[in-house]
């Protein structure tokens, strides 16, 4: 994070994890001290740590953050993460529009138990919804295009960025 500081960039990106199967709430527990105290540091230095989505639900996520109670904690929204994972991206967006300080432009399918990653415009994430309902939502902020596999990622990203404009 220091590193994000002396940059003097606002925003670092980071994933937290997956509490997965905690039946004592332990996992939990370290998870939202941790946020805390990340999160405080964070806000003391003018940085927002945004937490990537796709793990959790968008309740689980948001009820993460909510006791956790920093101002230096965010969302870094990614909807294909959500989608992979067989949630509703539109849905957690709503859940967590307080706390989105950063979007991923990156699209996904569900395959069965599993999620795969694919070319932007060609999976189950709505963009025309998607971006209509940030604006709705008053995020104003950049969408990052995020490409993690694929035979022609450079391609890839040329595509995302004529297919973004449209909108």
């Amino acid at each position: 994070m220091l590193q994000t500081v002396d940059l003097q960039a606002s925003i670092m990106t980071t994933h937290i994890g997956s509490i997965g199967e905690d039946p004592d709430g332990r996992v939990r527990e370290t998870m939202v001290d941790n946020l805390k105290r990340l999160g405080d540091f964070a806000a003391d230095h003018g940085v927002t740590l945004a937490t990537e989505t796709g793990l959790e639900s968008g309740p689980s996520l948001r009820s993460l953050l909510e006791e956790a109670g920093s101002k230096g904690i965010g969302v870094n929204f990614d909807p294909a993460n959500l989608v992979m994972n067989g949630f509703d991206h539109m849905k957690a967006a709503n859940v967590l529009s307080p706390f989105i300080v950063h979007t991923h432009a990156k699209d996904g399918v569900r395959q069965g138990d599993h999620g795969k990653e694919v070319p932007l415009g060609e999976g189950d994430v709505n963009f025309p919804a998607y971006i209509a309902l940030m604006k709705e939502l008053g995020y104003k902020g950049a969408y990052t295009i995020e490409r993690e596999v694929g035979d022609d990622p450079v391609g890839d990203i040329k595509r995302a960025i004529e297919y973004l404009r449209q909108f």
